[in-house]
């Protein structure tokens, strides 16, 4: 297949400067992702397509331009979208450079004359740094504060956060204790908990998690258990699974009688 190719304004582009290349011919059913490729693999960037603008029975329009400078006379190339390619011969165009040698290379800047002594601007400006990062790294932190906060608002509603543990595990029991739905289950549950309760928001990584300073040991020792569990859950049993869900309730059931001992939830739960 052959088309005939030219540009609508001008054959000739300072590098970058954007084209219209018109071709007619046998146009195969190209889909929009339509590039350049030359026989000539030096040439890769002479003629690059920024955009398929058009495309009919016998006319395709592309959005071109160059990135190589030089003189490109009867180019052989084609264009493919990977799929069907047709081949354009006798193309030419030109690509001059933008620098002329009356211009050349702009001499070096300089010596400067300094007022003041470098490190006391290198100081201000490191200053300036540290306190950009410190109020981005506040904000994002007060930001994500506000999230959580609404979230465990329109979570809880009304409920407390033991209230809305013991409503998850309704779903729990009906699981094999085993699986890997219970255990990734089981998970969100106790997250969803120490979020609801703490406010450490379900997507804080498992090891910054375990340095917080508001969950005790044990809880630190049932959220490396729940990450374990989910790596080795192959070898995990329906009484290992058992165990593990009994850790977690026990735990928050403790937790809820130390700081709410009038209001205790009801742990027959089957």
């Amino acid at each position: 297949m052959k088309v005939n190719c030219h540009f609508q304004d001008s054959s000739s582009f300072t590098v970058g400067e954007v084209r219209l290349l018109k071709c007619r011919g046998d146009i195969p059913p190209f889909s929009s992702s339509v590039k350049t490729e030359f026989q000539d693999k030096s040439k890769k960037y002479a003629l690059h397509i920024l955009e398929t603008v058009s495309i009919q029975d016998q006319d395709i329009t592309l959005k071109v331009t160059g990135y190589q400078t030089g003189q490109y006379k009867d180019s052989i190339l084609k264009l493919t979208d990977g799929q069907h390619s047709v081949n354009i011969e006798g193309l030419s165009w030109q690509v001059p450079s933008v620098l002329t040698s009356e211009t050349g290379p702009h001499p070096p800047y300089g010596p400067w004359k300094i007022k003041v002594p470098l490190w006391y601007e290198l100081s201000w400006g490191f200053l300036f740094l540290v306190i950009l990062i410190f109020g981005i790294f506040r904000f994002k932190k007060h930001r994500l504060k506000t999230l959580i906060r609404q979230r465990v608002a329109d979570r809880l509603e009304e409920k407390t956060p033991v209230q809305y543990f013991i409503r998850q595990l309704s779903s729990l029991f009906s699981l094999e204790k085993n699986s890997e739905t219970f255990l990734v289950q089981l998970q969100k549950s106790f997250r969803a908990f120490l979020e609801n309760q703490f406010e450490i928001p379900l997507e804080e990584p498992v090891h910054k998690v375990l340095k917080h300073k508001s969950i005790d040991k044990k809880a630190r020792q049932i959220i490396s258990e729940l990450e374990t569990a989910l790596k080795v859950q192959d070898s995990y049993s329906e009484q290992d699974g058992e165990q593990l869900l009994n850790m977690v309730r026990s735990w928050i059931f403790q937790f809820n009688k130390k700081t709410s001992p009038m209001d205790k939830p009801k742990e027959e739960i089957d």
